[in-house]
């Protein structure tokens, strides 16, 4: 912070700054991230950033407080800061909340009827603890503390409810006086006092609009949960037009044969569809493409800017090229329910993609292409190449980690870290020889605490206690069901009672299959 002194007779401009590291005692790191050059003189910024360390504030909230509201560094104590204080402090507040009230809402401290405004709000939100939260909860809260009485009048005669969902203002009279109505969410969604405030916001809109976008929603079948739940998403559909935007939009979305479940269930997942007046392309292109309104609306669960994004500058370049590369329809519908992000790319970085596929030997005809060209898409070159790094650490030759990759392209979207432990694991607990791992890198698909490990120890366990006919090699083991590998090999484990062994397998497979689930599949705890 720069402060100045008047100038001197000779015109020579005095200009001091203060050290944030002697002022605040912060880092040089912090102090570059928070100086910003303000004008105030010298001697009041010293003395407001000491009057609020003395009040037992932290450098870090000094910092963040002038950060927000330089305007203090040259505020009066005696007749500005003290006495705003003083008054906090007479109120009931305690230390901890008044800097916590204070750095919520700065602008406070400049007026004079402070007493008033925290009286009005405190009576209206019923605890010190509430005025806070609310005043903490979103940026709009500064105003919160910052209207003017008339304002407040005005919220008086609305005689409003302690939990306000959304705040609607009118265009002020030629009297200036401010109208703003607050709408109850237990009048206008017919809701509880809880569940207002989980979903309340502070939103300006018209309150004509508002009421009117509400009640058109209810009057179309919605629930009032499913009301509530689409305006916390999108609170500017409450000063949506009925008649020019809300009503059009939904009779377009029923002329096309949705139902009146399916129709919510699809604002709900995309409630931006509503703002498009092609909305009626996007659904048809999305609909032919996916085979049918129960798909459609289960990748916009998945993909909630399905029916949002732009359909002509990415997604039809995009699709367009992937059926010039031989893929199939089932396949691009795929990718695009599990990796609409990947369809979104440029259509320069795909084709980049599809070139790198193939010159890793993986042609357009073969059935593995959409898989290696899904790998390549969502991981970056650096880490793609380190995969192949990572295994040729391990001794993989270069053909053998191409020839893994034409197989099982999945490996190279695992971390290294993933790839190394079930490296070591195979190669030193288990013993697999390199040749064995490279010719069936299979095995570096399977998680390692869930399915390589546990029934590698129930195997080997049985094979030490000669409880087996013959030996059995981990590939064969891995790749069986829970319900095969059940009845092959657990079923000894509870002939025998082999109970420790039996248990520590069950609560190895409990983090794919929950509690209660193992019976299904053949495992149940022993007795």
């Amino acid at each position: 912070f720069s402060t100045a002194k008047d100038q001197s007779s000779d015109h020579k401009s005095n200009f001091i700054v203060v050290d944030p590291l002697q002022s605040c005692e912060v880092t040089s790191e912090k102090a570059a991230k928070t100086a910003r050059c303000r004008t105030c003189h010298t001697k009041s910024s010293s003395l407001s950033i000491e009057f609020f360390k003395q009040s037992g504030w932290s450098d870090e909230q000094v910092m963040k407080l002038m950060r927000r509201k330089p305007w203090f560094l040259r505020a009066s104590v005696e007749t500005v800061l003290k006495p705003k204080m003083r008054c906090l402090q007479d109120m009931g507040f305690s230390d901890s909340e008044i800097v916590q009230l204070v750095s919520s809402c700065p602008g406070l401290l400049h007026f004079r009827d402070i007493q008033a405004r925290i009286n009005f709000w405190r009576s209206l939100l019923g605890s010190n603890e509430r005025l806070i939260k609310a005043s903490r909860r979103q940026m709009e809260s500064t105003w919160l503390l910052q209207r003017t009485r008339i304002d407040c009048e005005c919220f008086l005669e609305t005689k409003c409810k302690p939990i306000a969902c959304f705040s609607t203002a009118k265009d002020q009279s030629s009297d200036h006086k401010s109208n703003f109505i607050v709408v109850d969410p237990l009048q206008s969604c017919e809701l509880t006092s809880e569940k207002a405030a989980k979903t309340s916001e502070c939103r300006t809109c018209d309150t004509k609009s508002s009421s009117l976008s509400i009640e058109f929603f209810k009057q179309s079948g919605w629930s009032d949960a499913q009301v509530m739940k689409l305006m916390q998403r999108r609170p500017t559909l409450l000063r949506a037009s009925v008649e020019t935007v809300l009503k059009p939009r939904m009779r377009c979305l029923q002329d096309m044969g949705f139902s009146d479940t399916e129709i919510v269930k699809l604002v709900l997942s995309s409630p931006g569809l509503l703002y498009f007046r092609d909305i009626q392309a996007r659904i048809n292109f999305w609909r032919s493409l996916l085979g049918s309104n129960e798909r459609l609306i289960k990748a916009c669960r998945r993909q909630t800017f399905l029916l949002t994004c732009s359909l002509s500058q990415k997604i039809e370049p995009n699709i367009s090229v992937l059926r010039e590369c031989g893929i199939s329809q089932q396949c691009i519908t795929e990718l695009v329910v599990r990796e609409l992000r990947l369809i979104c790319r440029s259509n320069k970085y795909l084709k980049e993609s599809i070139k790198h596929v193939e010159d890793l030997g993986v042609s357009r005809d073969c059935k593995i292409f959409p898989r290696a060209l899904r790998s390549v898409m969502i991981s970056s070159k650096s880490t793609f190449d380190a995969t192949f790094e990572t295994l040729m650490s391990f001794g993989w030759s270069q053909p053998d980690c191409v020839a893994a990759f034409r197989g099982y392209p999945t490996i190279w979207n695992f971390s290294k870290k993933n790839l190394c432990d079930k490296m070591s694991f195979l190669m030193e607990e288990a013993g697999c020889e390199l040749t064995y791992i490279s010719c069936r890198p299979v095995l570096l698909t399977h998680s390692l605490e869930k399915r390589l490990r546990p029934r590698y120890e129930v195997v080997n366990f049985l094979q030490q206690n000669k409880l087996l006919d013959k030996e059995h090699g981990l590939l064969s083991v891995v790749k069986l069901s829970e319900e095969k590998f059940g009845k092959k090999f657990l079923f000894l484990l509870r002939e025998e009672k082999f109970i420790a062994q039996y248990d520590s397998y069950v609560a190895a497979v409990q983090g794919k299959h929950p509690p209660g689930c193992c019976g299904e599949l053949g495992l149940q705890v022993l007795p």
